[in-house]
């Protein structure tokens, strides 16, 4: 009720017409009107939850004639926004008196969000390097709001010894920094064995692909680029940490002595190839498989280990046999990121014609994901991903035509979405 009850004191304490208290919303939502107070129900006022959202993000106030909108900033940035409705033009002694009053419901608010947080358990710890102030500050409010721990260093050097001493579950690296660049900072990483499990996530500001495959071959298991789309950053991280967790289950400990030959059997095979190992569960005759992961995943969890084990080749074989089964079961957007899995396996072993064949392929899973959607954002968030694997692969016109229909997805709903461009 906290928001409620200070909506309704700023409309009595200064005799406004109304006030709407916005709050972001959790996963990507948007954000939520969590108060309105108001002295005319009949004709309310207010903008849209899509544009609450461009303003949180941009956290700067906007200030014309009878309306003010503010953010609610705390301690790891804008987490929310209020708006005030005047029925005449808001003086700027009055905006300021309203600025004050904004900058207290923040603090009360974001000491709230902070001691929930402390009693939620963490995602995880992120390490963030960059040499960009600003960026820093971004991915370290995005990062809170989602749920991880975070800390942030401006260049590579500080990046390794920070990594040494902490031992983060995941680092978001910048290609380009002062001192150690991104490149340097991830072989760097790699060579010393107290941080060479630790997944690496590479950020670049160029599109072409030679940076991105000069960042894989440093050690990168993933690469964004800037601007980047938050909850795509988000996603990519939290999936990188599921397959950490997962690749760390311990294996179900073995009889010393098997009693039956079928268990024999089965701990030999799985002994002959790691990746048979990472596929199938550990055979006994008391012990069942591990409960972590559906069977559906072991494909994965193999291409994965294998991955980073340094196994290109067979990885890139594990990640194209996931593709092709999820592509034959429909699992679209499983299918993109497989393909994508791949590409950056055969950029890993200097094949560039493979890599982008195989970008292709994860373009067109996304268009086919596009077609089969009934979500007018999901839709569009499809045909975005598509135009990225498609300018990666250096097809201009069908990124082009990617990113048009992704423009124009706002408005189209049901049996109005563009037929397919391939």
């Amino acid at each position: 009720m906290y928001p409620v009850e200070r909506a309704q004191e700023a409309l009595a304490q200064f005799g406004i017409r109304q006030v709407d208290i916005w709050l972001d919303g959790e996963g990507g939502a948007l954000p939520i009107l969590a108060a309105r107070a108001t002295s005319e129900e009949e004709s309310a006022l207010g903008s849209s939850p899509g544009e609450i959202r461009e303003r949180i993000a941009a956290a700067i106030p906007v200030f014309s004639g009878e309306r003010l909108g503010m953010p609610l900033v705390g301690p790891t940035g804008a987490f929310g926004y209020i708006e005030f409705f005047s029925p005449q033009k808001i003086t700027l002694g009055v905006a300021a008196q309203l600025e004050a009053w904004s900058d207290d419901v923040a603090l009360a608010l974001s000491t709230e969000r902070v001691a929930h947080e402390l009693e939620s358990p963490s995602r995880g710890a992120i390490l963030v390097a960059d040499d960009d102030a600003n960026i820093r500050r971004l991915l370290l409010a995005l990062l809170t709001r989602r749920g991880f721990r975070a800390a942030a260093v401006g260049n590579g050097a500080d990046a390794f010894e920070r990594a040494v001493a902490d031992r983060p579950d995941l680092i978001l690296l910048d290609y380009r920094m002062p001192i150690l660049d991104g490149r340097d900072t991830a072989a760097k990483l790699r060579a010393d064995a107290r941080t060479r499990d630790i997944p690496i996530v590479m950020v670049t500001a160029q599109s072409g692909t030679e940076e991105k495959v000069a960042a894989l071959e440093a050690g990168a298991q993933d690469y964004i680029t800037k601007p980047f789309d938050p909850e795509e950053l988000v996603a990519r991280i939290a999936g990188h940490l599921r397959w950490r967790t997962l690749l760390a289950e311990p294996s179900v400990p073995l009889k010393p002595e098997p009693t039956h030959a079928a268990g024999v059997a089965s701990t030999s095979a799985a002994a002959a190839s790691p990746a048979a190992a990472a596929a199938a569960p550990a055979a006994t005759a008391s012990a069942p498989a591990p409960p972590v992961a559906g069977e559906e995943d072991a494909g994965w969890i193999a291409a994965t280990h294998a991955e980073q084990l340094g196994r290109f080749a067979e990885a890139l074989d594990l990640y194209l046999e996931e593709a092709e089964r999820a592509e034959r079961q429909l699992q679209h957007a499983r299918a993109a990121i497989a393909f994508r899995s791949a590409s950056a396996m055969a950029g890993r072993q200097q094949q560039p014609d493979l890599s982008n064949k195989l970008l292709r392929l994860a373009g067109k899973m996304y268009l086919q994901l596009a077609e089969d959607s009934k979500q007018g954002k999901e839709i569009a968030d499809a045909y975005v991903s598509a135009a990225k694997c498609f300018l990666l692969a250096g097809n201009l016109q069908l990124a082009k035509k990617s990113v048009s229909i992704a423009e124009s997805m706002t408005s189209v709903i049901g049996d109005d979405r563009p037929s397919s461009i391939l």
